[in-house]
């Protein structure tokens, strides 16, 4: 149909797999991510070895009916790795023998166990592209066709050298008497920690690392490596637990130096758009995996880490001088010199008039004067915020832009650009510029998920996970790493309910075959292949379905997550009010068979507010005056609140975070009168109803009082509904008060039809033990225009096939019975 027509490829069903292309054909992917023009920021150098093959690659791919991608890293880290070349008898660098312009490595930091101890040691890495390392021309900066300008300071200084060994020597620079860290191009263009150092991390080979039980020191070889004894942990990867990491990032000799990037810093995109133009001219790729696409390492989850580079200051004190003058209160303004502020010097000087010591991130990450709460009333901090959330937009839409771009150019307008980190971490930065989220997720410790984290199924609240995820980028679908404990890697059944779960929400794992040391994904090899064989099967039916958003939102604040961030992060990791409470919500409805949607602050629009009749606003702190008008409106016009917890104390970023008097606006009155009354006020011709403890916060974090609270959150909602004119809420799906409650009922539709997808994630973890549903009966809404036609059924179903029945009911509803479902079960409906 049309809408098919309009569809890019990589927005049905994108089955990805992370494994050799013939694994890729015989599990049935239709996506290869493989590393022929992958660019980890390394250096052209060390993407052209990835792309000297990367044609016939290409084809192989395009012959078997498969799409290409690599992965990128966007502001993550930018490296420096050890390695070994030589030179031939006239004194000219080795060459390697398929590619004349290509210096051979002998060994590099992956395989240094195997260093035969002769010269030349080198560092390698993004610092020679910078550099122009002679070594390794043509492959540099200065590539007649994908070369960019130098790094440089904000000053316009160029970033060239050693910032403690003068010397022009190239051999020297990069050569093992020079520690790599001291390069000016990780000092320009890297992430700093609030102390003005750049914050690095270590990359070690196991196999050197290895400790000889007879001598008790590593086996070696350690010529030209780092001795790191003080490296700070960081914050936990997805997929780690902080016990995991801590073990992950020992002490111990190091191959491989890297830095997150300051995302402020305008020569990363003069990178990216030379290896970009590389990466498709030369590797003929489709697509790019996208690391970092956040946050992640250009702010952390604490930022006296990695917010701090050398353009973030400078572009900061431009922004506190210029545009953002007039919001600083006048009493802090003379403290603001326009030609010396440094946001570092006086967040640290505000951290020891609180009672902090400590000169480095070693001495005083863990300080508690770092999480005080009265950082949030700090202006110059909540400024900064708003500066590094609206630098973090805009240099990754600088990065999506610049792919795009030269994708169109060169014969690739529908390049895919997927992005790592969202939604467990996005924090305003990502806001639909990008095409596709793809990103690791785990169902324990996580940084907007709290210590326990989101819990495995059937408590498991991914669900609400994918439908932020979705809301964040262009596509329909959400792919996602699932990632498992170590004890489940290859049970085939936790696979199999995390895969459909998500196909019932559009959402397709990225899987792995083979287990890796970064975290193994859900499911066996086997298993993978069946679904991805039973994905292939129904796509041409499901190719055009939408899932049905019903009337119900639930209202996402970027703002409030990123307004109650302090130097060291949030101040309670075990208490975040509303990603919490945005996660209670989204699970409970979803456990409810209610369907909903994601509203992002950047989507509150009265276009998306005209297809709703209820918004649950979960302790939204921070929160724009435009968007309160906008919300006062459609109240007035009729649509219904739901408030949890505080309303809006604080301005958004517009106002600096600001705290705001609620008694100014008649909206805000009635919203807060209708929190702590727990009843419903009638504003013009919508309602208003609320509770001071938030139930979704509760559900969230109370999860052996679950039952309780979720009757909690339907009285709500029986509140706001049974409110004049009743019925606000369609009830599109009716279940028994004996239906399981780990089996989940997920409606969607394309322009003829009704899909209704049962799956099931009734399953013991530990045991790896499905229970299955038994015998179901529920009741669907059907669409108004359907009144009075017969409607046929069709079943589709991986593991046998249910037997279903269907029979008419009154008010336009159909009746259903379906014998059983072991995971997944979807009937089509359609009007004869």
């Amino acid at each position: 149909g049309t809408e098919t027509a309009k569809c890019p490829w990589w927005d049905s069903f994108p089955r990805i797999i992370q494994d050799p292309l013939k694994d890729v054909v015989s599990h049935h992917g239709n996506i290869w991510m493989g590393g022929g023009g992958q660019d980890p920021f390394y250096g052209l150098y060390f993407q052209r070895q990835t792309t000297i093959h990367a044609a016939r690659d290409a084809q192989a791919a395009r012959d078997a009916g498969v799409k290409k991608i690599v992965w990128y890293e966007g502001f993550g880290t930018a490296h420096s790795y050890i390695a070994q070349v030589k030179r031939n008898e006239k004194g000219d660098w080795i060459k390697n023998g398929t590619d004349s312009t290509w210096t051979q490595l002998v060994r590099r930091h992956a395989d240094w166990e195997k260093y035969d101890g002769e010269p030349v040691v080198r560092w390698i890495g993004i610092v020679n592209h910078f550099e122009d390392d002679a070594a390794l021309k043509p492959w540099t900066r200065s590539h007649r066709e994908y070369g960019c300008p130098p790094m440089t300071y904000p000053d316009g200084r160029i970033a060239t050298g050693s910032t403690v060994t003068q010397t022009t020597d190239q051999d020297v620079l990069f050569g093992p008497e020079t520690d790599p860290r001291t390069s000016r191009v990780f000092d320009a263009g890297c992430s700093k920690d609030v102390f003005g150092n750049v914050f690095f991390e270590y990359g070690y080979n196991a196999a050197v690392n290895r400790i000889d039980p007879t001598t008790r020191k590593p086996v070696g070889p350690l010529a030209g490596l780092i001795a790191v004894k003080d490296a700070p942990i960081g914050t936990p990867d997805p997929g780690f637990t902080p016990e995991e990491w801590k073990k992950a990032k020992t002490a111990g000799y190091a191959g491989d130096v890297y830095s997150g990037k300051d995302i402020a810093c305008p020569m990363w995109n003069d990178y990216l758009d030379a290896s970009i133009r590389h990466a498709i001219k030369e590797a003929d790729i489709d697509g790019l995996w996208v690391d970092n696409f956040s946050p992640w390492d250009n702010f952390n989850s604490r930022p006296i880490e990695r917010a701090f580079g050398e353009w973030t200051v400078a572009g900061f004190r431009a922004f506190l001088t210029g545009e953002w003058k007039t919001k600083i209160p006048a009493d802090v303004l003379p403290t603001v010199d326009p030609e010396s502020f440094d946001v570092r010097k006086y967040v640290v000087a505000k951290y020891r008039e609180w009672g902090g010591t400590g000169d480095s991130l070693k001495d005083c990450m863990r300080n508690p004067a770092w999480r005080d709460r009265r950082w949030q009333d700090d202006p110059i901090w909540r400024a900064f915020l708003v500066y590094k959330r609206r630098v973090g937009t805009e240099g990754l839409t600088r990065f999506y832009e610049t792919v795009k771009k030269r994708g169109a150019e060169l014969g690739k307008p529908d390049i895919l650009v997927t992005g790592n980190d969202m939604p467990m971490f996005s924090l305003g930065w990502v806001r639909d510029n990008l095409d596709m989220v793809s990103t690791e997720l785990s169902w324990g410790w996580g940084n907007t998920a709290g210590p326990r984290g989101l819990m495995p199924p059937p408590q498991s609240g991914y669900v609400a996970v994918y439908r932020l995820a979705r809301e964040h980028a262009k596509s329909r679908f959400v792919n996602v790493w699932m990632y498992v404990p170590t004890e489940l890697i290859g049970k085939p059944n936790i696979g199999h309910v995390l895969h459909y779960q998500g196909l019932a929400n559009h959402t397709m794992p990225k899987a792995q075959l083979t287990p890796r040391h970064y975290g193994s994904t859900a499911g066996s090899p086997e298993g993978v292949a069946e679904f991805f064989s039973f994905v292939e099967k129904v796509e041409p039916i499901f190719r055009d379905r939408k899932p049905v958003d019903g009337k119900i939102g639930v209202f996402y604040s970027s703002s409030s997550q990123l307004y109650a961030m302090v130097p060291g992060g949030y101040p309670d990791h075990t208490h975040q009010e509303h990603s919490f409470a945005f996660f209670g919500w989204g699970t409970a409805l979803t456990k409810k068979q209610i369907p909903w949607r994601a509203i992002p602050e950047w989507k509150l629009t009265p276009e998306t507010l005209d297809k709703l009749s209820v918004l649950i606003l979960p302790y939204v702190i921070a929160i724009d005056d435009a968007d309160i008008e906008t919300l006062a409106r459609w109240v007035d016009n009729g649509g219904r609140l739901i408030v949890g917890g505080k309303f809006a104390p604080r301005h958004g970023e517009e106002r600096n975070f600001d705290g705001r008097n609620e008694s100014t606006s008649p909206f805000l009155s009635a919203c807060l009168q209708a929190a702590r009354q727990g009843r419903v006020i009638a504003l013009g011709k919508g309602w208003i109803v609320g509770r001071n403890n938030d139930p979704g916060l509760a559900y969230y974090k109370e999860d052996a009082r679950r039952a309780e609270l979720i009757e909690r959150i339907e009285s709500l909602l029986q509140k706001i509904d049974t409110a004049e004119p009743k019925g606000a809420i369609p009830d599109y799906i009716s279940v028994p008060k004996d239906f399981p409650f780990g089996v989940d009922i997920t409606l969607h539709r394309d322009a003829r039809r009704v899909f209704v997808d049962l799956n099931n994630t009734q399953i013991d973890v530990k045991t790896d033990t499905v229970t299955e549903s038994g015998p179901l009966r529920f009741e669907i809404l059907l669409p108004e225009n359907w009144d009075g036609n017969t409607v046929d059924v069709t079943v589709f179903s991986p593991h046998g096939t249910p037997k279903a029945t269907i029979k008419p009911v009154n008010g336009g509803r159909l009746a259903i019975d379906v014998d059983n479902i072991r995971f997944y079960t979807c009937l089509v409906l359609e009007p004869k």
